[in-house]
């Protein structure tokens, strides 16, 4: 009979169990419940590694004398303690310890020594070097750490949404549909419902799986505050490699390259990490290696725990080659994506002096450096009317001009030209094709934009450039125009006729803008936040608003030192948006205690509320 071995490998998800023989061959697999120790207790986990081993053998039709050793790696139980209280409560079970050996998750899938980054419901990454020693980095739990994981991910993007609503950290990208998505997730109707998860009910597994969620949200709808946290856990990940970069022996990157095997569902988006672990790996000092080959287990991580526990009994298994139990994920140059930064440094802070020199070539860049360009100079507020035609590129979908002086009117005719051109260009192509049944050879193409956000602060922006840009861009979900003082209710009528699917509206500081604007966005059927902070408004735009369309959805609104305001048309407003959860009414002093009594029955809806009423 073979030498038998068995494997078991786990973490706060998912355990599974193997049993091979010493040339490899599997007799059996099991899987079950989650086994760290730390979470589900000493004595559970226990239960259920005995349960797997007693499942293996009977599936294998083998008996225990028969098994020469059993290998348990285990998230949270990388520690002497708890490799000692798991052994404990083994023994406690009638298990024979003499064979087990236990040692923490990462050792699955280098049971020969290696680098090792786990993102799944938790974090970790660690190096086993050939001569016993190791370092590690993370993989201290969700309270204490576990970045870049599941959960993280996760709750930074339940706590980016929360900070939003309270004002604390506004988003720069929409957070619609995260929020939609959480309510529907989670089977709640208001974000406050949330707390039972995170505290009464709490379960980490089930937080985590949501981002999942996220993942699509990034891939399908290609939704920016989804991709943007993808990128952060992905610079933490990158981070955590960059920790363990010093300890790492010479050998493991041989000829410049180290090989890093990239576990758990997190990695399943690498597209929209990459760009964070990139930046992670490139930026600080320079590292020992200068390229990293990323690589997936095509196998189950309990056969390297197999093999680890033979080679712990000095039994090694020449027949079970392990390293062609993966493939490739990618494969990072450093030192290119270095140069790649310094040359976006370099264009960026001398952007107007290439535009005079370099036009021609700055407008042959590939797409996704324009899309970085153009994040990296409107954060900046370094975007004007003569580099904008440069960057503008259909993989951009927030258009944030909020810090950007010199952006007037000439730039949202450009953008509204753009739309047209497609559209003009589309038709002709229609037209083509119905004629000749095919599409023409080397057809050339517009880059269509495509955006859903449009920021806009202080600038000298009239009626003349909003208009045409909203005319164009019927898709829009959301416009701020915060201090826009040349912005009339033309402009304000036009997004109402034009933009459907408008959700955020803020209009704060546009001090030309009347009721007959406000009039104008009744028609809106999915409006839910609208900021009209020191508008000329009067109790006839309250009506209005009561009366849209839109009454139902809407659950927020900001009336503040919006001084013509009176009590009738703030009741009115409540009577008929039942919805609200957010009301801000400060320095409107026409407002008296009355609103504020009228209040009352709606307190319990709401989440968010603030006010001032002038003294008696």
């Amino acid at each position: 009979m073979n030498r038998l071995f068995i494997g078991i490998e786990g973490g706060a998800t998912k355990t599974e169990g193997v049993l091979i023989d010493e040339f490899g061959k599997v007799y059996a697999t099991v899987q079950g419940g989650p086994s760290n120790p730390w979470v589900f207790g000493f004595d559970n986990v226990a239960k259920l590694l005995k349960q797997i081993i007693d499942d293996l053998l009977v599936k294998s039709e083998v008996n225990w004398e028969q098994i020469v050793s059993v290998g348990m790696v285990l998230s949270g139980a990388g520690q002497i303690e708890s490799q000692s209280n798991l052994r404990n409560e083994l023994q406690s079970l009638n298990v024979d310890t003499n064979k087990v050996f236990i040692g923490e998750d990462l050792l699955g899938p280098v049971p020969n020594g290696g680098v090792v980054i786990i993102a799944g419901t938790g974090s970790n990454c660690v190096v086993y070097n050939g001569d016993g020693s190791s370092k590690r980095a993370g993989g201290w739990g969700h309270l204490l750490g576990d970045e870049g994981s599941g959960y993280w991910i996760a709750q930074r993007a339940i706590k980016r949404v929360f900070d939003h609503a309270d004002n604390l950290k506004l988003s720069r990208h929409d957070l619609t549909r995260l929020s939609d998505e959480i309510k529907a997730y989670f089977k709640i109707q208001d974000m406050s419902q949330l707390l039972s998860y995170f505290y009464k009910n709490f379960q980490k597994d089930f937080i985590a799986r949501f981002t999942q969620v996220i993942a699509e949200l990034a891939m399908n709808n290609d939704d920016a505050a989804s991709q943007e946290l993808f990128k952060e856990a992905g610079f933490m990940l990158g981070t955590h490699l960059r920790a363990i970069s010093g300890h790492i022996e010479t050998k493991l990157y041989d000829q410049g390259t180290l090989r890093v095997v990239a576990v758990g569902s997190v990695f399943r988006s690498w597209k929209f990490l990459k760009p964070g672990f990139t930046d992670a790996l490139s930026n600080g000092n320079p590292l020992p290696f200068h390229k990293v080959e990323l690589a997936q287990l095509t196998s189950s991580a309990a056969i390297g725990a197999a093999i680890w526990a033979a080679r712990k009994h000095d039994i090694p298994l020449p027949n079970v080659d392990f390293s062609k139990c993966f493939t490739t994920l990618d494969k990072i140059d450093i030192m290119v994506a270095k140069l790649v930064a310094l040359c976006e440094y370099v264009v960026v802070n001398n952007f107007n002096a290439l535009l005079l020199t370099q036009s021609s070539t700055l407008n042959t860049l590939p797409v996704n450096l324009k899309a970085r360009l153009f994040a990296v100079l409107s954060h900046r507020g370094l975007l004007t009317d003569d580099n904008l035609p440069l960057l503008l590129n259909c993989r951009t979908r927030t258009f944030d001009f909020r810090d950007c002086a010199n952006i007037t009117d000439q730039s949202l005719a450009l953008m509204a030209r753009c739309s047209l051109t497609a559209q003009i260009e589309r038709k002709r192509l229609q037209h083509s094709v119905s004629a000749q049944n095919e599409i023409p050879p080397h057809t050339p193409t517009t880059s269509v934009l495509n955006p859903s956000i449009i920021y806009l602060r202080g600038l000298q922006i009239t009626d003349y450039g909003l208009s045409q840009f909203v005319q164009q861009y019927p898709s829009l979900r959301k416009i701020r125009a915060l201090h826009c003082s040349h912005i009339t209710d033309e402009s304000v009528i036009s997004i109402g006729s034009h933009c459907s699917r408008l959700m955020e509206l803020d209009l704060t500081g546009c001090i030309k803008v009347t009721d007959a604007g406000i009039n104008g966005l009744r028609q809106l059927t999915h409006l839910r936040s609208l900021a009209l902070t020191q508008i000329p408004i009067t109790d006839d735009s309250l009506i209005s608003i009561g009366q849209s369309a839109f009454h139902h959805t809407l659950n927020e609104i900001n009336l503040r030192m919006c001084t013509e305001i009176t009590d009738d048309g703030f009741l009115f407003l409540l009577k008929n948006c039942p919805n609200l959860k957010t009301i801000g009414f400060i320095q409107c002093p026409k407002l008296t205690e009355r609103s504020r009594q009228n209040l009352n029955p709606h307190t319990h809806q709401l989440s968010y509320l603030v006010w001032t009423i002038p003294a008696e």
